[in-house]
C-alpha cells in the first residue's frame, strides 16, 4: 500500500505576514501556526480547489482536485480503499474496484449522508472522477463492513494514522521558521515528518541489544506481513512487491511463498485462517528470524 495516503491534517498553507515597519520572518506558537492554517484552508475552499501533493493518492492518479466540501482530518476513498485491499489481500479475498466501493460507500453511509463527503479527482486525460472524502468515523464505518481480519487490521491502522496526524499536527519546532507561502508550507510538513522519522530510526539503533533478544528474538510469536510492514513505514503491498523483486517469495495462486532458495530455514511458516463463511485460508506468517531477515533485505534495498 501506498505509504502516504493517510488522512490529511490541517492544511499546511499560510497567509503572508505583512507589517508596517518590518519584512522579515515572524515566528510565532504552534496555536498561532494552525490558526493561520485554517485561515488557508478557509480561503482555498472559497476558490473551490485545493491541490494534493501527488505523493498522497496512488500512483496511478494525477493531481487531486478536492470538492468544496472537504472537510480537515479526512481520508479519500482511495487513500482507504488502499489499506482495506491491503489486508484483503493477505486474507486471500479479490481487491474491490474504486468503483464499487464508492456504491458500497453510499449503501452503508446513505445516499443523502453520502454526497456530504463528496468530491472529485482528476484522472487520465485530466478527467474528473467521483470521490469520498471521510472524516475518521465514516472510515471505521466502512472498515467494519469487512470481514473480522480486515476490520481489525484497518481499524488498527486508520487509528494509528489519526494518531500519527495529531502529533504532526501539534509539532511546530522553534528551529523551523514559520512558512510564508503554500510552497514552503508544504516543504516544512515533509521535513517534520523526515526528521521523525529519522529520530525513530535513531532510537532503534541506539536500543540495547540484549533488549532487542529478550523482546523479540526469544519470542515465539509469528508475524504477519502488515506487522513487519508497519515498522519498516510501509504498506504490506509494497513491502511483498519489494521482497518478490529480491527473490526472496513468489506469488503461487493468489498465496505468497517462499522460492527455493529462502525455503526451509524457519523463515516462516503457514497459518491458516476461518472466515466468517466458514472458508479456510492458507496465509504466509513470518517468523522472528524471517522478521529480522526482511528488515535487512529491505533497508539494504532501500540504501
Amino acid at each position: 500500500m501506498n505509504q502516504a495516503n493517510v488522512l490529511t491534517a490541517t492544511p499546511t498553507a499560510t497567509c503572508r505576514l505583512h507589517s508596517a515597519s518590518t519584512t522579515k520572518v515572524n515566528t510565532m506558537s504552534t496555536k498561532s501556526l494552525k490558526a493561520r492554517l485554517t485561515a488557508v484552508e478557509s480561503k482555498l475552499n472559497n476558490n473551490k480547489v485545493n491541490t494534493m501533493n501527488t505523493k498522497s493518492v496512488p500512483s496511478n492518479f494525477n493531481t487531486v482536485s478536492v470538492a468544496p466540501q472537504q472537510a480537515v482530518g479526512t481520508m479519500s476513498s482511495m487513500a482507504l480503499l488502499d489499506i482495506i485491499n491491503g489486508y484483503r489481500l493477505e486474507d486471500g479475498k479479490n481487491n474491490l474496484r474504486h468503483d464499487n466501493f464508492l456504491a458500497k460507500i453510499a449503501k452503508e453511509l446513505g445516499s443523502v449522508d453520502a454526497l456530504k463527503f463528496k468530491g472529485v479527482y482528476l484522472g487520465d486525460n485530466n478527467e474528473q472522477r467521483k470521490c469520498y472524502f471521510l472524516p475518521e468515523d465514516e472510515c471505521m464505518q466502512m472498515a467494519m463492513c469487512e470481514s473480522k481480519f480486515v476490520r481489525k487490521q484497518s481499524v488498527k491502522k486508520i487509528r494509528d494514522l489519526s494518531i500519527r496526524v495529531v502529533e504532526l499536527e501539534t509539532q511546530a519546532p522553534a528551529q523551523h521558521q514559520i512558512p510564508q507561502t503554500l510552497g514552503e508550507a508544504l516543504l516544512l510538513a515533509g521535513t517534520l515528518a523526515q526528521e521523525n522519522e529519522q529520530q525513530a530510526a535513531q532510537l532503534a539503533l541506539n536500543a540495547p541489544k540484549v533488549e532487542y533478544y529478550e523482546e523479540v528474538i526469544s519470542s515465539t510469536g509469528n508475524l504477519r506481513a502488515s506487522e513487519i510492514a508497519g515498522e519498516l513505514g510501509m504498506s504490506a503491498i509494497v513491502m511483498n512487491r519489494m521482497l518478490e523483486e529480491y527473490g526472496m517469495q513468489r506469488k503461487i495462486n493468489k498465496r505468497w511463498v517462499l522460492t527455493v532458495a529462502y525455503a526451509g530455514q524457519d523463515y516462516s511458516t503457514e497459518s491458516t485462517y476461518v472466515s466468517d463463511n466458514g472458508n479456510s485460508y492458507n496465509s504466509l506468517m513470518w517468523t522472528q528470524k524471517g522478521r529480522k531477515l526482511i528488515i535487512e533485505v529491505i533497508n539494504k534495498m532501500k540504501a
